[in-house]
């Protein structure tokens, strides 16, 4: 039975860059960017916890 050591942690995210013009091709998927936060939730044994896209971890805003 596997079973893990480490708790899980914040993954640093890949940022869009800007450009001119989208990449062509059939195999590009776009993110459209809203107004609001961009997070990251890592839940793990039942609890929640929510970071910044800075890697910041933003305890009580969240409840599972």
């Amino acid at each position: 039975m596997f079973r893990a050591t480490s708790r899980l942690r914040f993954i640093e995210p890949q940022l869009a860059s800007p450009a001119d013009q989208p990449p062509e091709g059939k195999h590009w998927i776009h993110e459209i960017k809203h107004d609001g936060y961009r997070s990251q939730v890592v839940i793990e044994r039942g609890q929640a916890r929510v970071f910044t896209r800075n890697g910041y971890y933003v305890q009580g805003y969240a409840r599972c």
